[in-house]
């Protein structure tokens, strides 16, 4: 191997390593506290994976629509797209950082100018040149263009992933509220249909005692607004029952005509009998908010090196072989053939301040993007605070209205049992029984509203972990 020739294969083999002398880290990863939690000496100890799971998700109702609206929502669909766009953007960048191979024909046909041609040549007679060669280019990475380049489109994949799983968060608990809004309208419904044929009843009854002259008109007139309330309260549950199947069904990708939700209640959907009160702090990483903020950091970062390293020069380097003839045969003849080899460096020298000013305002971007990862992460660390504190609240009301459905129900059994012994009228039993489906309808309002607090929290961690389809 001669000595051209060495030196020509090391300036291939260079080339050919895509290399870059200027090839800046990815910014790392922003820190967290250890946990949170209310200060409190029953809270000292983080809890763990398996203490935040519910039962919640296991339902099997649940389960199915949730796999239907993880494979059908147009919504859900339309972010994987965007992610399989972004994945093939990263790939094409990647692609860019190695040499580019291109094959040329170009068939001419021409006359030469009298001035110009030869005075044994004819200008009327024309000529043909056939022209074929294969070209390669190759941009020379020194100061890191091309590699900023590609962090910055991998930066953005990231982004994609975590907004596709933001859309797909999003649709979980919208599926999961709405089977809790759904479950608490068919419970509610049922409880009011009972309330209502009692509170009708005991209308008639006071109605009777009018004409009687046992009560008053006023007796009367206030037990039929009772009534009243209770009937409107029906056609409420009514609408936000047929709402939430008209929701569940848009959101599992079908018409509500075709939908068909299978009957669903409150104790099918039960969460466990304590909340958590405390969860480590680096759970809220799997948020998809927080690694979109990230990726935005790091695109920003990748920016910036982008704009520092349009600043330096640009090197590339061409090489290109061929043949060109009167006839496509002989441009491969040796007589026929060319090749050139050849380098350009560009460097900008004077531009007003344009690449300057351009550095300094992806530098600027990467400040904000930085301060907006803080924000993100401080938000999302009270979001799930406020899923805490709400689920504190939600037990102790909870616990409240059990106990004062219990007191009422206690106190029913009791009038019956007095009825059954003759010291107690019917109207007394029937009010009583009153009581205690109101109080049954309030415990069910506290317990929907639980569990919807406890979808929130399993949401504010960024995992419902036992969701077991993915898209």
């Amino acid at each position: 191997m001669t000595v051209r020739q060495r030196k020509l294969a090391l300036l291939l083999s260079t080339l050919l390593g895509g290399c870059s002398l200027n090839q800046p880290a990815r910014p790392p990863a922003m820190p967290l506290p250890q946990q949170f939690g209310r200060d409190d000496a029953s809270m000292a100890q983080a809890l763990g994976r398996a203490e935040t799971n519910t039962p919640l998700w296991q339902n099997a109702s649940l389960q199915g629509w949730l796999r239907a609206g993880l494979h059908h929502n147009p919504s859900l669909q339309s972010s994987l797209s965007s992610l399989r766009a972004a994945h093939e953007q990263t790939l094409a960048q990647k692609a860019s950082l190695l040499p580019a191979f291109t094959a040329s024909y170009t068939p001419q046909r021409a006359t030469t100018s009298a001035i110009l041609a030869s005075p044994l040549q004819s200008p009327a007679n024309p000529y043909t040149l056939q022209t074929a060669q294969v070209a390669v280019s190759y941009n020379i990475d020194v100061f890191g263009l091309n590699h900023d380049l590609l962090y910055s489109v991998e930066a953005q994949e990231k982004l994609a992933q975590a907004q596709l799983q933001a859309a797909r968060l999003t649709l979980i608990g919208s599926i999961a509220s709405s089977a809790v809004q759904l479950a608490a309208a068919t419970d509610g419904r049922q409880r009011s249909l009972s309330l209502l044929r009692d509170e009708h009843e005991l209308t008639q009854i006071l109605q009777q005692g009018l004409a009687q002259g046992f009560n008053t008109r006023l007796d009367v007139l206030q037990q039929e607004q009772q009534e009243q309330q209770v009937a409107a309260s029906l056609g409420t549950f009514q609408k936000q029952l047929e709402q939430s199947r008209d929701a569940l069904a848009v959101l599992t990708g079908q018409p509500p005509a075709d939908f068909s939700a299978a009957d669903l209640h409150l104790a099918d959907l039960q969460a466990p009998g304590a909340p958590p009160t405390q969860v480590p702090a680096a759970w809220v990483r799997r948020r998809p908010d927080i690694a979109a903020a990230d990726a935005q950091v790091k695109t920003a970062a990748a920016d910036l090196g982008v704009a520092a390293a349009s600043r330096w020069p640009q090197l590339a380097v061409l090489a290109a072989w061929g043949g060109n003839a009167s006839t496509l045969a002989q441009t491969l003849q040796p007589a026929n053939r060319f090749w050139s080899l050849g380098a350009s460096v560009t460097q900008p020298l004077f531009d007003f301040g344009v690449l300057k000013h351009r550095q300094r305002a992806a530098q600027a971007n990467l400040d904000a993007a930085e301060q907006q990862y803080r924000m993100t992460v401080l938000q999302a660390l009270q979001n799930v605070a406020d899923s805490l504190y709400a689920l504190a609240a939600d037990d102790q009301s909870l616990h409240q209205t059990q106990q004062q459905t219990q007191d009422a129900a206690t106190l029913m059994h009791m009038s019956q049992q007095r009825q059954e012994l003759g010291f107690s009228p019917g109207l007394e039993v029937l009010q009583n029984r009153i009581l205690w489906e109101q109080a049954e309808l309030t415990r069910l309002q506290a317990e929907a509203s639980r569990i919807l607090d406890r979808v929130a929290l399993d949401l504010a961690l960024g995992s419902p972990g036992t969701v077991t389809a993915k898209p």
